[in-house]
């Protein structure tokens, strides 16, 4: 994935002996934010760009986080700057600094001071309603001499995005109004050390409210808005997995079983509408033609 330079001249000032500015705070000037192939820029789409806030840890030595832990970074011009005013480090010390965007702590648990690096995790509950979920992005500088004048923060997507386009025509016309996907792990724990999520945990059906109209000519379609574009953690969803979609009086339901939500990627899954036969009654007028719906699972 390419990588977008939001400020230039990359550098992360640190605490050392002989190289900080006589305030005492640390000022973060210039980060990079991995893009997703084609990142749309909405809420809940992923970000494009750099938050006005973010947290921040300073792991000593790889150990606990007792220089800065879930410390506010706030953008000020062309850098981001704490609110606390730090010691100087000692001299030999290492330093790992880790980088959280969009925090919130109503969804998320994250380390504490008395938490080593290599026990530091994220844990996350995802919102239901796709309107409340949003992009989470993490930044790892590996570990840097105390003494340094700069450190790297590179930040990446660890969630995946998944939207639902009508891949052809010959679609049922109507009014789509509710959009379910069912049976999705919602409980995770991402490790700060090893950038995996494990534990997935739970069953919850992740929903938005759609309003627009389908034709039969409605071919790749987006249904439902940017905005509601859902924000998943990865997982391969179980075969009670189903996606749901209302058109009109009718909810279309196709199996989602096995399907890969991979870190950082954007999924579409194209829904296929495929018409049966037209019922004629006995005076030979036909009825409406009936249907049913798969999906083809896009990774861009």
């Amino acid at each position: 994935m390419k990588k977008t330079l939001l400020v230039l001249m990359m550098a992360l000032a640190v605490a050392s002996c002989a190289e900080w500015a006589e305030d005492g705070y640390v000022t973060m000037e210039d980060v990079f934010i991995d893009d997703f192939e084609s990142p749309v820029p909405t809420k809940a789409a992923p970000l494009s760009s750099m938050p006005s806030t973010f947290v921040c840890w300073s792991y000593v030595n790889d150990g606990t986080p007792s220089y800065m832990c879930r410390e506010t970074m706030t953008q000020s011009g062309s850098v981001w700057k704490s609110a606390l005013k730090h010691a100087t480090i000692a001299t030999g010390t290492n330093l790992r600094y880790y980088g959280l965007g969009s925090y919130n702590s109503s969804y998320m648990t994250v380390p504490g001071y008395n938490t080593t690096w290599a026990n530091s995790t994220l844990v996350y509950d995802c919102p239901a309603a796709s309107g409340n979920q949003g992009d989470i992005i993490v930044a790892d500088s590996g570990i840097k001499n105390g003494s340094a004048t700069s450190a790297s923060l590179t930040f990446s997507h660890i969630l995946c995005q998944v939207r639902i386009h009508t891949a052809f025509d010959n679609v049922p016309a109507g009014s789509v109004t509710t959009v379910n996907l069912t049976n999705v792990g919602y409980n995770g724990t991402y490790k700060f050390s090893t950038g995996a999520w494990t534990s997935v945990t739970g069953a919850r059906t992740m929903t938005y409210t759609a309003s627009q109209t389908l034709t039969t000519a409605s071919e790749n379609v987006q249904i439902g808005t940017d905005d509601q574009t859902m924000m998943l953690i990865p997982q391969t969803l179980p075969s009670s997995s189903q996606l749901q979609v209302r058109v009109g009086s009718t909810t279309y339901t196709t199996s989602m079983s096995g399907v890969v939500l991979t870190k950082g990627r954007r999924v579409t899954l194209r829904i296929i509408f495929n018409a049966t036969s037209s019922i004629s009654t006995g005076n030979d007028t036909d009825c409406a033609p009936e249907y049913d719906m798969n999906v083809e699972v896009v990774y861009e």
